[in-house]
């Protein structure tokens, strides 16, 4: 590997499995604790994309928890498994587009929600593009 490839690896391993966590839990710890925020149409949009990101992260989470017991080469649960990977995948896209639309406002998942949807996102490319 060159060492543009590696850098873009450990990127991605430190938005997926370092950023990511950490801004989906400062958000929810951020949302919950400022629920009296009035909401806006911004906070609206924002928490959208926020909660598709975490809904990705549950599945994600769900990946590593199910017992494959050696199975996934088995046709039948390989699908399943890179059925999941995709479902995961267009939850956090759609999740970042949200969250993206909803940067405009300050607001308590202003930036946790893209940085989360990101990671969540980077999650699903390490888990297709590993080498």
């Amino acid at each position: 590997m060159r060492w543009p490839d590696d850098l873009f690896y450990i990127s991605l391993f430190v938005l997926g499995y370092c950023a990511g966590p950490i801004a989906l839990v400062w958000g929810w710890i951020s949302f919950v604790h400022r629920r009296r925020e009035g909401w806006n149409r911004m906070l609206i949009i924002s928490f959208v994309g926020f909660l598709l990101a975490s809904i990705s992260a549950v599945l994600g989470l769900a990946i590593f928890l199910y017992p494959w017991n050696g199975a996934v080469e088995n046709d039948s649960m390989m699908k399943l498994f890179y059925r999941w990977i995709a479902y995961g995948a267009a939850l956090s896209t759609l999740g970042f587009l949200f969250a993206i639309a909803g940067v405009w406002k300050s607001h308590s998942l202003r930036w946790q929600a893209p940085v989360s949807a990101l990671g969540t996102l980077a999650f699903w490319l390490i888990a297709t593009t590993w080498p």
